[in-house]
């Protein structure tokens, strides 16, 4: 008893240093679990970005791949291009799901680099273009997503303009540019023209897609003689002016991003070949291009950071893809544009939510625009918000001439403010641009 008497003390004495060493350890072992969680979490984001740059990565190579091999792989190199496309706009047999628009992407956009190839270029050969051209067409009847279908009517344009001065545009086997609808002689006899040519073109963009998609889209717009997206039926204007004039580099571009970081150089005549065989060079920029095709641009690249030019994960960038899967424009890019907010940075306080500044009732909830700082993608450069600026005219002149794109729905003068507040996004320091008077 005496012998329990005395040590009671000295157990008490532990039980409560053990206590107190109970929750400093779980202090402890609660912060060391958290970094685990966030570290993990960290990894997971990682991977799965990883994963989706390697799969974009693989869809794009599939139509260029095809375009490079030689004739004992050319069977596998179709069957692999093929294996992607039946996925295009339809139910896969795995999980009921069409391929996702990212991927769809692209596939339009290594169809777009294979049909950059000129005739001497050392990695192109003749005898399957009429395989990638036949396929584009297909996919262009497939595919749900404006920009899809924008890529791929550039493509085609440029596998139709004649490779030689005075050529004939390239015939191909089963092609359908050369004939009526289904591959069928016109009533004539006779080719199409450029007009024609593109307006075919276009009467086929999303003509087979699932019927699931044609839901999204207002039901007088559903059928054949549809209105096509407004940047789809602008490209289509531009492919025109491009097979009619033989300057593609005039038109279209091969790379948003890539022609709008550079002024370029001033383009070489269609009959020159030069070392690389390109139709259109990595050094041309968007001076050279036509002021129809300055304005699709920049539009088109706003609608491109609206959708995926943010920090956001695949999951979210797919969401937002699928919202802009319409057949119309965000009423921030053709009535007001105000709710793009262009002037925050990453940092500022009260930083919206992805849909905090859209108009009531807007259907894709894609605003405000990234902040400065924060687009993955290349910021649109002061140089080519500028000429935006230059584009509208002279105040004077704006009550005489239209200068805006016919899908822009905004004063000039609005027009002006935004474009002014863009060039300034990518200054060190001051406020964005104001516009010019």
């Amino acid at each position: 008893m005496n012998r329990a008497g005395e040590d009671e003390p000295k157990y008490q004495k532990l039980r409560i240093s053990g206590h107190e060493e109970t929750g400093t350890e779980r202090v402890q072992r609660a912060e060391a679990e958290h970094k685990i969680h966030e570290e993990t979490a960290r990894i997971n984001r990682k991977n799965r970005t990883e994963v989706w740059h390697e799969l974009v990565m693989r869809a794009w190579l599939a139509p260029m791949l095809l375009g490079s091999v030689r004739d004992e792989y050319r069977d596998d190199a179709i069957d692999h291009l093929d294996r992607w496309l039946k996925h295009i706009g339809r139910p896969t047999a795995r999980d009921d799901k069409a391929l996702p628009i990212r991927l769809e992407v692209a596939l339009a956009q290594g169809f777009k680099s294979a049909a950059n190839r000129r005739k001497r270029h050392p990695n192109a050969y003749m005898e399957v273009r009429p395989h990638l051209a036949d396929r584009a067409e297909q996919m262009l009847q497939d595919s749900r997503f404006w920009y899809c279908q924008l890529t791929l009517i550039h493509a085609l344009c440029l596998w139709a303009l004649p490779d030689e001065p005075g050529q004939p545009p390239p015939d191909r086997t089963g092609a359908k540019q050369r004939g009526g609808p289904n591959g069928q002689p016109t009533a004539s006899g006779r080719s199409l023209g450029p007009v024609e040519t593109v307006a075919q073109w276009l009467s086929m963009a999303g003509t087979k897609r699932a019927p699931d998609e044609h839901e999204r889209r207002p039901a007088r717009l559903i059928r054949r003689g549809e209105r096509e997206h407004p940047f789809v039926a602008e490209a289509g204007d531009l492919a025109a002016l491009a097979l009619e004039s033989g300057h593609p580099e005039r038109f279209i571009w091969i790379d948003e991003s890539g022609v709008m970081n550079k002024v370029g150089s001033r383009p070489a005549r269609p009959t020159d070949y030069r070392k690389h065989s390109l139709w259109i060079p990595p050094s041309a920029g968007w001076s050279a291009l036509d002021r129809r095709a300055q304005q699709l641009l920049a539009d088109v690249l706003i609608m491109l950071n609206l959708t995926e030019g943010g920090e956001w994960q695949p999951e979210e960038r797919e969401r937002r893809l699928d919202h802009a899967n319409r057949n119309d424009l965000p009423p921030c890019l053709t009535r007001d544009r105000r709710p793009l907010d262009p002037g925050r940075t990453i940092g500022m306080p009260g930083m919206s939510e992805p849909d905090c500044t859209c108009v009531h009732g807007c259907p894709f909830e894609l605003c405000p625009y990234p902040p400065s700082g924060a687009l993955p993608r290349d910021e649109l450069s002061e140089a080519f918000c500028r000429r935006q600026q230059a584009m509208l005219g002279h105040r004077f002149r704006r009550l005489f001439f239209r200068k805006t794109a016919r899908w822009q729905g905004i004063t000039v003068g609005e027009l002006d403010t935004f474009w002014g507040k863009m060039a300034g996004r990518t200054r060190p320091h001051g406020p964005p641009g104001s516009p010019r008077h």
